[in-house]
Parts: C-alpha cells; sequence; structure tokens
C-alpha cells in the first residue's frame, strides 16, 4: 500500500538523521543556571558530539529532559538536565551513562512531584551484549543511584518505562527474534529499589504469527493493571489490532488475558489495521484508535483508501463497543484521501479527542483533521474538523503529540520539514470547538537543518513544554520552549540546554 510505503520512507529518513555522530564530550562544569544562547552560523566545525532524542517528563511543575550524545560509531551516552524555574533556565547537564562505548536507545523518563525521577534505556541492542539499563534519582535529579541492568537477552529491542496513578513502575521490555516479537514485563512497587519479572505477553497468533508484537502502546491504571494494544499480522500478511490486559489477581502473580481481544474490524476487504494508540482515565475508560484500510473491488492500483477507527471499553477492558466506530470520512467508498498517524486522548470527565494526518493526491496534500467526543466515544462531532493544511514544499514528519489540558484545554504539536523545519503548536481552550486560524511555530532561532527532527512535548495544566533537536545535521544541540498560560504566549527564544 502506498501510504503505507510513504509513511515508512518518513521514519527510515527520521531515524537516519539520528544516527550521526561526531567527536569527543567535553566535560560539564558544577551545575549552574545555564541561560539561552544563540545560534552562530559563521562558526563551520563546532566541537563535541551531536546531541539529539530528548524526552521530556514533567514532575509537578518541574520539568526534566532526558538525551543522547552520539559519541563515535557505536556508542552514545544519556544525560538529563532539569529546571527548577518553569523552564526558564537549566541545570549544566549530567551524565546518567557511565558505558559510553555501546548505543543507548529508546530513553525513557518518568517523575512524580515528590522529587523522585526515573530513567530507563536500552543498552548495546541488536548486538551480542544487549541489557536494559535503569537509574533513580530521590533528590529532583541532583544525585542519582549507581545504573542497575534490569534485564538481559540477546534479541532486546526499545522499551518503555511506565508509572501507574499509585507510583508503581513498569519496565515494558520488546524481545525475540524478528519474526515473533514478545513482551517482557518488570514491575516495582518501591520507587526502584527493588524490581520483580511479571509474566510475558506473547503475540496473539502463535505459531501463524508473522513478527510478533509491533506497535504496541502501553498505559496503566491504579487497580495495577496494564492495558497493552498493538499491531499484529498474519502469515497471509493481513495486519490486525489486538487488545491484552494483565490483572495483578488472576493466578499466581498475576497474568494477562488466555486470549488476545481483536478490536479491529477485520472486514473480508480488509488489507490491514494499523498503528493502535490508547488513553485511559481513572474511572476504567479505554480508549484506542487505528487506522484501517481496504482494497476496493475494481481498484487496481494507486493508493488504497484508510480511515481512522474507534473503541472504547467502559470497564477496564472487559467489555468493547461490538462494532468500532469510523471516525475519518476515508475509507471504503473514498479513494481520494488516507488516514495516518492518529493520536487520542482525554481530559477524565468524557472529552475524548482525536487527531491524525490525512494525505490526497500524490504528490499529497497533507491536512491535520480533528474530532471530539463529549460523552466518552458515544456521539462525536458531526464532520471532522481540519485545522491546517500543509503549504507547498513541507511536509509532515514524525508523529503528532496530542494532551488534554484540565477541563477545557486541548493541545497539539507536530513538525514540518521540506524547505524549511518548523514546529508548530495550535491549542483550543473550550474542549476543542474553536481553534486559532494558524499555527504558532516554537522556533525562532535560524533553523540550518530542514530535515525532520525529535520533538518532546509535554503538559501540567496551563504549563506547557516542548524539547527537540536542532542546528547542524551534524553538530545538533537540546533546544526547548515553553509557556504558562496555556499556550496563549511562549519564551520570544528557545533555551539552548546542550553545551560544548
Amino acid at each position: 500500500m502506498r501510504s503505507r510505503t510513504l509513511a515508512l520512507f518518513r521514519v527510515t529518513l527520521f531515524s537516519i538523521m539520528g544516527l550521526l555522530s561526531a567527536c569527543a564530550l567535553q566535560e560539564a562544569p558544577p551545575a549552574r543556571p545555564v541561560p539561552a544562547v544563540r545560534e552562530r552560523p559563521g562558526v563551520s566545525k563546532p566541537v563535541g558530539p551531536g546531541f539529539y532524542l530528548p524526552v521530556l517528563a514533567l514532575g509537578g511543575r518541574e520539568p526534566y529532559l532526558i538525551w543522547a550524545s552520539l559519541e563515535g560509531r557505536n556508542g552514545s551516552g544519556v544525560f538529563l538536565s532539569r529546571s527548577g524555574t518553569d523552564g526558564q533556565t537549566w541545570r549544566d547537564p549530567i551524565s546518567l551513562n557511565p558505558d559510553r562505548q555501546r548505543n543507548a536507545v529508546g530513553r525513557q523518563l518518568v517523575a512524580d512531584g515528590k522529587g523522585n525521577v526515573y530513567a530507563l534505556w536500552g543498552a548495546g541492542l541488536r548486538t551480542p551484549r544487549s541489557e536494559i539499563i535503569f537509574t533513580r534519582s530521590e533528590d529532583h535529579g541532583a544525585t542519582w543511584a549507581e545504573p542497575i541492568s534490569l534485564y538481559q537477552a540477546a534479541e532486546l529491542h526499545t522499551p518503555w518505562l511506565i508509572r501507574d496513578p499509585t507510583g508503581t513502575l513498569y519496565a515494558v521490555l520488546p524481545h525475540g527474534p524478528e519474526g515473533n516479537w514478545s513482551l517482557a514485563v518488570a514491575r516495582s512497587s518501591d520507587r526502584g529499589k527493588n524490581w520483580e519479572r511479571l509474566p510475558t505477553l506473547t503475540a496473539a497468533l502463535g505459531g501463524n504469527t508473522y513478527m510478533g508484537i509491533r506497535m504496541a502502546n502501553v498505559v496503566a491504571d491504579h487497580l495495577g493493571e496494564l492495558h497493552v494494544v498493538w499491531e499484529e499480522k498474519d502469515r497471509p500478511a493481513t495486519e490486525r489490532i489486538y487488545y491484552s490486559r494483565f490483572t495483578p489477581e488472576s493466578g499466581d502473580g498475576g497474568g494477562w488475558l488466555s486470549r488476545p481481544i481483536q478490536l479491529s474490524a477485520g472486514r473480508p476487504d480488509s488489507s490491514g489495521a494499523y498503528r493502535p494508540r490508547i488513553s485511559i482515565d481513572r474511572e476504567g475508560h479505554l480508549f484506542v484508535v487505528w487506522t484501517e484500510s481496504w482494497l476496493p473491488s475494481g481498484l487496481r492500483e494507486g493508493r488504497h483508501p484508510q480511515s481512522v477507527y474507534f473503541t472504547t471499553s467502559n470497564d477496564y477492558g472487559r467489555t468493547w463497543l461490538p462494532h468500532p466506530v469510523q471516525l475519518s470520512q476515508s475509507g471504503p467508498g473514498s479513494v481520494s484521501a488516507v488516514a495516518t498517524d492518529v493520536e487520542v486522548a482525554s481530559n477524565g470527565k468524557g472529552q475524548v479527542y482525536v487527531v491524525w494526518r490525512e494525505d490526497e493526491g500524490f504528490p499529497p496534500i497533507e491536512r491535520v483533521m480533528f474530532v471530539a467526543s463529549p460523552d466518552y466515544g458515544s456521539t462525536w462531532t458531526p464532520e471532522p474538523r481540519r485545522l491546517y493544511q500543509s503549504p507547498p514544499k513541507l511536509f509532515m514528519v514524525g508523529s503528532f503529540s496530542l494532551r488534554a489540558g484540565g477541563l477545557d484545554h486541548v493541545y497539539l504539536v507536530w513538525q514540518m520539514a521540506g524547505t524549511a523545519w518548523r514546529p508548530l503548536f495550535m491549542a483550543s481552550g473550550d474542549r476543542g470547538a474553536t481553534w486559532p486560524s494558524t499555527p504558532t511555530s516554537l522556533a525562532h532561532l535560524p533553523q540550518l537543518d530542514v530535515g525532520g527532527r525529535n520533538i518532546s512535548f509535554e503538559a501540567d495544566g496551563p504549563a506547557l513544554y516542548a524539547a527537540w533537536d536542532g542546528g547542524r545535521k551534524e553538530q545538533r544541540d537540546i533546544f526547548v520552549n515553553r509557556s504558562l498560560d496555556s499556550g496563549l504566549t511562549w519564551l520570544p527564544t528557545e533555551l539552548q540546554v546542550t553545551r560544548r
């Protein structure tokens, strides 16, 4: 399918730009506030490694930031900075990874409002010496415990770190050969001091699976349950969306559903269902979205129609809608538009928001589309709303960041690349009823590379933070912008966190 190929091309291009490297790192001086620094386009050969792939976490109103430094052909460092001034200044970075001879992939960062900060990453992934590394801080990131190895295996993949509403931590660890991924899980109930292995989640199709559990998305609730949705392909190469739940009370130490639930429609003419996303609220409502495509009769070439689908559970995943709800206008009967990169968010009080990219024509005209539900997904806005349309010679890269802020606000961040690079932001203060006519650009310094970047976005009420890797392609730095008034105003110039 052509839309699938285009998406994979963008992801591949995005990943290649994150693998560039440079020379040795200078040791950071003692911690001190870091003011904003402007780029110096006249310097042709900056000193130091490239800094990439930032990840934000909020502990109350205190933001933390973790990223990678690529040093040499295979090695990478892991660095962290924190701000105690609502993102106005940032302390000098500290190194969390003493072993920079191996790669450090999939950095994860979690924080609470009590000064506890947790970091997780994969070390030496796709090498014979692969393991998952974890470390923690109890003093707002000022000092850190010695990193420990949580899991070792010959074939590990990018991990996740999740904190549930009670403070329990879960490390979700994809592993296995390329033809059959599974999810190993470790749990800590004492702020990361001790860990226990939970049962492994295996592929829904057993021996008929082709590649196993892929594109997984995981959330945790306050009952100690984990909820996972994923994409899985069978041997005839047809993708479906599946759901499973880990329940602590089921058997000795807890267990997963004996049989995963298929959520996607699975129509006879369906050619695949892709990239599920899940959101949960405290009352046990689960919201799942994905895209599904068809091969209409008579269509011999061109892109398959592909639309957005939604389903929900109001009882912690015990029961689901009998049939998914189609949210986008593309799909059966339409071959003009293709929906991709769907995201979902909820405000915990019944409001559900869904956003996706819609491509039309080739070369595609790209649009950002949005729908909202006021009643846990029972009813939806009559027509999807177009929030943005790409100008000529610019295209969207990466996925959207969609967040619900409080009862009324919804926030959206994405990026454009091509002849220019722009990180864009939009917000609605009335539950998605009205939006500004144009998005806000979060970057103001000269952008010397027009390719795709890596953006992280987090929100805590009216406090919003966005981080990205910017600057020269081979020598990127980490930048941050922030708003304290629900996105009405941002810093006049983004802050540079890294130093050389």
